[in-house]
């Protein structure tokens, strides 16, 4: 634009778009999950991205959603760990869903291990000693010495309390919420030579925004300092 012109007809012709929709619940499917975001991330790479967050009754719904493929993303809490559809570790394995005229898609599930949670062996059982035919003599007791007092150690003062910096808090107001996911979607996808890049989005200082920042910030989501 010059001034003193003005440039008329830039118009835009926007399609109605679909939705996606599932639950989120722990690994064995018996506790419903609240606030977990939900990213719908485009498989063509593009440089945005929708989410949502599980509600109370562990429904989420991705609503504005372009007609296209798209990864979907749940990024766990402090407890659980994050999860692309469906049950892959990788957004490289994960199952494409895909939104068109009339298909919004649902039942896209994600049931979320503990985080760093591993498989806890069972214990062996002690073997069982077979009895001798001949019982063997009981050996004479032997005498217990009397216990030495010991000088009673001086009490260690406790350190001092630290507060633990939440990574995931982007906009720097002392919460993890709904604003800070905001502020990663909105630069998604940018590398920091790119216009629209912002750094305060780039939670672990790589230079891209990707999926390990929306992992950051939905790890610590809820968390206050």
């Amino acid at each position: 634009m010059t001034s003193g012109a003005n440039t008329p007809d830039i118009d835009f012709a926007l399609g109605p778009g679909g939705a996606i929709s599932g639950r989120v619940r722990n690994a064995n499917g018996s506790v419903n999950l609240a606030d977990i975001p939900v990213f719908a991330l485009p498989v063509d790479g593009s440089d945005w991205a929708r989410w949502g967050l599980s509600r109370l009754d562990c429904q989420y719904t991705i609503n504005r959603l372009p007609y296209g493929s798209y990864k979907v993303y749940a990024g766990g809490d402090r407890r659980h760990a994050p999860e692309h559809y469906n049950d892959k570790a990788s957004g490289q394995d994960a199952d494409p869903v895909t939104v068109d005229s009339g298909v919004n898609p649902t039942g896209i599930d994600f049931y979320l291990d503990l985080a760093g949670a591993t498989p806890t062996p069972s214990p062996s059982p002690s073997p069982t000693a077979l009895p001798s035919p001949y019982p063997s003599p009981s050996p004479p007791p032997t005498p217990t010495p009397s216990p030495t007092p010991l000088p009673s150690p001086s009490p260690t003062p406790a350190p001092p309390l630290t507060s633990t910096p939440l990574r995931g808090d982007r906009n720097r107001d002392g919460v993890v919420d709904t604003a800070d996911l905001s502020l990663v979607v909105a630069s998604f996808n940018k590398r920091d030579s790119d216009p629209g890049f912002d750094p305060n989005a780039d939670a672990n200082g790589d230079g891209i925004i990707d999926v390990l920042d929306l992992v950051i910030v939905g790890l610590d989501f809820g968390g206050t300092r």
